[in-house]
């Protein structure tokens, strides 16, 4: 009997262990960034919100962001004027938000700074808002990068070059919305998302 019990807590250690490796969801590589499903929400209207941060970071401590948010039945005018409503009700400190002089009615693009409040962080955002590929809908797509270290130059250098980086590769991102909720142990408990 005491064998059963000790072969049965090695498997449960195994399994654990094996549990912990596992991706919260599916993966993506975008702009030489490695990143996983953390956070699936199917709004009652259908829109969908998909956020992936690199595995082994949280809601609250995440350096790389990337997120989806499918608007189905909408345009990308009227989710940009929702977007831009949705900004003007942040804090204004620290808060930078240039558009892209390319914009066209059904694809705008936007790079966004925020800067924490409690001053913890440094967000630097690229943001593309594009017709998707039905015609009817819009598919809002975040990339985003942290800076933990406000002190130092050369973090704040790494960031803003990632930003860049991200501007660059964020033409070419099309991912399809996951609308599976993910299990309880895969997800994240909060969205990890910035605007």
């Amino acid at each position: 009997m005491p064998t059963l019990r000790l072969l049965f807590i090695v498997l449960c250690i195994v399994a654990g262990l094996r549990a912990a490796d596992t991706p919260r969801g599916p993966e993506i590589v975008f702009a030489g960034e490695k990143l996983s499903l953390a956070y699936v929400e199917v709004m009652p209207d259908g829109s969908v919100l998909n956020e992936y941060i690199p595995a082994g970071e949280t809601a609250e401590t995440w350096t790389v962001l990337v997120a989806l948010r499918h608007h189905p039945e909408s345009f990308v005018d009227e989710i940009v004027l929702r977007w831009r409503t949705y900004l003007a009700g942040l804090p204004t400190d620290g808060l930078v938000l240039k558009e892209f002089q390319a914009n066209t009615r059904t694809d705008q693009r936007f790079t966004l700074s925020l800067r924490d409040p409690a001053d913890r962080f440094l967000e630097l955002n690229a943001m593309r808002f594009t017709t998707d590929a039905s015609g009817r809908g819009v598919s809002y797509y975040q990339a985003a990068v942290r800076c933990y270290d406000l002190k130092s130059a050369a973090a704040l250098e790494k960031a803003l070059k990632k930003q860049d980086a991200f501007e660059a590769a964020l033409p070419s991102l099309a991912l399809e919305p996951v609308r599976t909720p993910l299990a309880a142990a895969e997800a994240v408990s909060e969205p990890p998302s910035a605007p």
